[in-house]
């Protein structure tokens, strides 16, 4: 059974198939308007992706670092990049108070933690390397002497 109702000046259609349909959902969905807490939280990078990331980033800048030590001033621009992205949110003015009243102070010092991480491996990587020998005759001579 279908009619025609005039509410609010607008002409509805009902259904008591429609009803029944909405009535369903409804019991199936029981906390249809739980509020939402968060307001920001939702829309900056977990501290697992920051980590995850920071990994990957900080494994590489090593292996480059180690390969050669010119090669790794190149992995530089890459944390920089990475940590302004990072660390963008957190000293934005109206966006880091919230990210402190709502993840708290340890997110944001594992943030800048993060950071700073892949320069220590880009360190460690450059201490660690080793020169290579030479191509040339003329600099084996001065390796042999």
């Amino acid at each position: 059974m279908s009619r025609w109702n005039l509410a609010n000046g607008r002409l509805l259609y009902q259904s008591k198939r429609l009803e029944s349909a909405v009535v369903g959902f409804e019991r199936l969905n029981m906390h249809a308007f739980t509020p939402i807490l968060a307001e920001v939280s939702d829309k900056v990078p977990t501290i697992g992706g920051i980590w995850a990331v920071t990994a990957v980033l900080s494994l590489a800048c090593l292996l480059v670092s180690a390969w050669q030590k010119r090669a790794a001033f190149m992995t530089l621009p890459c944390i920089c990049l990475w940590a302004i992205f990072i660390t963008s949110g957190v000293r934005d003015l109206y966006l880091g108070p919230a990210i402190l009243r709502e993840l708290g102070r340890r997110y944001v010092t594992q943030v800048y933690i993060a950071a700073v991480a892949p320069v220590a491996f880009v360190v460690i990587g450059y201490l660690r390397s080793k020169r290579l020998p030479p191509n040339n005759a003329v600099d084996q001579k001065q390796y042999a002497a």
